[in-house]
Protein backbone atom coordinates (compact mmCIF):
# COMPACT_ATOMS: atom_id res chain seq x y z
CA UNK A 1 0.00 0.00 0.00
CA UNK A 2 1.35 3.53 -0.84
CA UNK A 3 0.06 6.36 0.85
CA UNK A 4 -0.03 10.13 0.22
CA UNK A 5 2.84 12.41 0.65
CA UNK A 6 0.43 14.26 3.47
CA UNK A 7 -0.26 10.96 5.51
CA UNK A 8 3.07 9.27 5.14
CA UNK A 9 4.01 9.24 8.89
CA UNK A 10 2.87 8.14 12.19
CA UNK A 11 1.66 11.83 12.91
CA UNK A 12 -1.90 11.79 13.82
CA UNK A 13 -3.06 14.54 10.82
CA UNK A 14 -6.02 16.86 11.43
CA UNK A 15 -7.60 19.26 9.05
CA UNK A 16 -9.76 22.41 10.31
CA UNK A 17 -9.92 23.86 6.85
CA UNK A 18 -9.72 23.05 3.00
CA UNK A 19 -5.90 24.50 2.92
CA UNK A 20 -4.47 23.73 6.32
CA UNK A 21 -2.91 20.10 7.57
CA UNK A 22 -2.14 19.78 11.18
CA UNK A 23 -0.56 17.00 13.61
CA UNK A 24 -0.74 16.20 17.28
CA UNK A 25 1.86 17.16 19.39
CA UNK A 26 2.27 14.30 21.70
CA UNK A 27 0.01 11.59 20.02
CA UNK A 28 0.88 9.30 17.30
CA UNK A 29 -0.24 6.43 15.59
CA UNK A 30 1.67 3.15 16.95
CA UNK A 31 2.59 2.66 12.63
CA UNK A 32 2.34 4.19 9.25
CA UNK A 33 -1.06 4.36 8.19
CA UNK A 34 -0.39 2.34 5.04
CA UNK A 35 1.06 -0.36 7.34
CA UNK A 36 -1.72 -0.29 9.43
CA UNK A 37 -4.37 -0.53 6.66
CA UNK A 38 -2.68 -3.11 4.51
CA UNK A 39 -2.47 -5.27 7.45
CA UNK A 40 -5.70 -4.48 8.78
CA UNK A 41 -7.61 -5.27 5.45
CA UNK A 42 -5.08 -8.43 5.20
CA UNK A 43 -6.14 -9.52 8.70
CA UNK A 44 -10.46 -9.01 7.59
CA UNK A 45 -9.89 -10.94 4.57
CA UNK A 46 -8.21 -14.24 6.07
CA UNK A 47 -11.00 -13.83 8.41
CA UNK A 48 -13.96 -13.77 5.99
CA UNK A 49 -13.32 -17.09 4.82
CA UNK A 50 -14.28 -16.15 1.38
CA UNK A 51 -10.93 -17.00 -0.14
CA UNK A 52 -8.89 -20.42 -0.35
CA UNK A 53 -5.36 -18.47 0.86
CA UNK A 54 -4.16 -14.46 1.12
CA UNK A 55 -1.08 -13.63 0.89
CA UNK A 56 0.80 -10.77 1.94
CA UNK A 57 3.54 -8.61 0.47
CA UNK A 58 6.74 -10.74 3.09
CA UNK A 59 5.16 -14.10 1.57
CA UNK A 60 7.07 -15.80 -1.00
CA UNK A 61 3.87 -17.39 -2.37
CA UNK A 62 1.77 -15.80 -5.32
CA UNK A 63 -1.96 -16.37 -5.87
CA UNK A 64 -3.57 -15.12 -9.34
CA UNK A 65 -5.15 -12.08 -7.71
CA UNK A 66 -2.68 -9.31 -6.78
CA UNK A 67 -4.66 -6.07 -4.61
CA UNK A 68 -2.77 -2.92 -4.53
CA UNK A 69 -3.94 0.52 -2.88
CA UNK A 70 -3.10 3.48 -2.16
CA UNK A 71 -4.26 6.09 1.23
CA UNK A 72 -5.68 8.91 -0.41
CA UNK A 73 -6.59 10.73 2.63
CA UNK A 74 -6.19 9.73 6.41
CA UNK A 75 -6.94 12.50 8.85
CA UNK A 76 -8.91 13.89 11.48
CA UNK A 77 -11.45 16.74 10.41
CA UNK A 78 -12.47 19.26 12.64
CA UNK A 79 -14.90 22.21 12.58
CA UNK A 80 -16.87 23.72 14.92
CA UNK A 81 -19.86 21.08 15.09
CA UNK A 82 -18.35 18.05 14.78
CA UNK A 83 -15.01 15.73 14.44
CA UNK A 84 -15.06 12.74 12.16
CA UNK A 85 -12.41 10.21 11.39
CA UNK A 86 -12.14 10.61 7.11
CA UNK A 87 -10.47 7.63 5.40
CA UNK A 88 -10.31 7.55 1.33
CA UNK A 89 -8.32 4.65 -0.10
CA UNK A 90 -8.23 3.60 -3.95
CA UNK A 91 -7.95 -0.33 -4.48
CA UNK A 92 -6.69 -1.96 -7.78
CA UNK A 93 -7.46 -5.68 -8.34
CA UNK A 94 -5.36 -7.67 -11.19
CA UNK A 95 -5.41 -10.73 -12.26
CA UNK A 96 -1.52 -12.18 -13.18
CA UNK A 97 -2.93 -14.80 -15.76
CA UNK A 98 -3.57 -11.88 -18.16
CA UNK A 99 -0.63 -10.89 -19.57
CA UNK A 100 -2.40 -7.43 -21.39
CA UNK A 101 -2.48 -4.73 -18.92
CA UNK A 102 -6.21 -3.52 -20.11
CA UNK A 103 -7.42 -7.06 -19.58
CA UNK A 104 -5.33 -7.76 -15.74
CA UNK A 105 -7.01 -4.89 -14.56
CA UNK A 106 -10.15 -6.61 -12.71
CA UNK A 107 -11.31 -3.09 -11.29
CA UNK A 108 -10.09 0.12 -9.41
CA UNK A 109 -12.13 1.92 -6.80
CA UNK A 110 -12.31 4.62 -4.40
CA UNK A 111 -13.39 4.10 -1.37
CA UNK A 112 -14.49 6.99 1.19
CA UNK A 113 -16.00 6.75 4.35
CA UNK A 114 -16.26 9.51 7.52
CA UNK A 115 -17.15 8.34 11.02
CA UNK A 116 -17.95 10.80 13.91
CA UNK A 117 -15.85 10.47 17.02
CA UNK A 118 -17.96 9.48 20.42
CA UNK A 119 -14.95 11.06 22.55
CA UNK A 120 -13.29 13.93 21.80
CA UNK A 121 -9.81 12.96 21.61
CA UNK A 122 -6.58 11.19 20.12
CA UNK A 123 -8.55 8.02 21.59
CA UNK A 124 -11.40 8.69 20.27
CA UNK A 125 -9.80 9.65 16.78
CA UNK A 126 -8.58 5.97 17.08
CA UNK A 127 -11.87 4.42 17.55
CA UNK A 128 -13.29 6.39 14.62
CA UNK A 129 -10.80 5.84 12.47
CA UNK A 130 -10.83 2.13 13.57
CA UNK A 131 -14.90 2.10 12.80
CA UNK A 132 -14.47 3.52 9.40
CA UNK A 133 -11.70 1.30 7.97
CA UNK A 134 -14.13 -1.64 9.85
CA UNK A 135 -16.72 -0.46 6.38
CA UNK A 136 -14.10 0.04 3.90
CA UNK A 137 -12.64 -3.39 4.59
CA UNK A 138 -16.00 -4.93 4.48
CA UNK A 139 -16.78 -2.93 1.13
CA UNK A 140 -13.48 -4.18 -0.39
CA UNK A 141 -13.67 -7.56 0.81
CA UNK A 142 -16.99 -7.86 -1.15
CA UNK A 143 -16.08 -6.45 -4.25
CA UNK A 144 -13.03 -8.48 -4.41
CA UNK A 145 -14.93 -11.63 -3.80
CA UNK A 146 -17.62 -10.81 -6.33
CA UNK A 147 -14.73 -9.64 -9.26
CA UNK A 148 -12.33 -13.16 -8.29
CA UNK A 149 -15.74 -15.00 -8.18
CA UNK A 150 -16.87 -14.06 -11.79
CA UNK A 151 -13.34 -14.01 -12.98
CA UNK A 152 -13.04 -17.67 -11.76
CA UNK A 153 -16.29 -18.89 -12.47
CA UNK A 154 -15.32 -17.49 -16.36
CA UNK A 155 -11.82 -19.56 -16.81
CA UNK A 156 -13.78 -23.09 -15.55
CA UNK A 157 -16.88 -22.17 -17.77
CA UNK A 158 -13.99 -21.18 -20.64
CA UNK A 159 -10.54 -22.85 -19.88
Amino acid sequence: FSIAAAYNSTNMIFRSDTYILDSFNYSRWAINPADMIADSLLRDMRASGLFQAVFSRYEADEGRFLISGGIDEFYLLTDKSHKTAFISITIALRDTREKETGKSIMFQKKYVREEPLQESSPRGYCQAASQAMRVISQQIISDIYAAVKTAVQSTTSNP
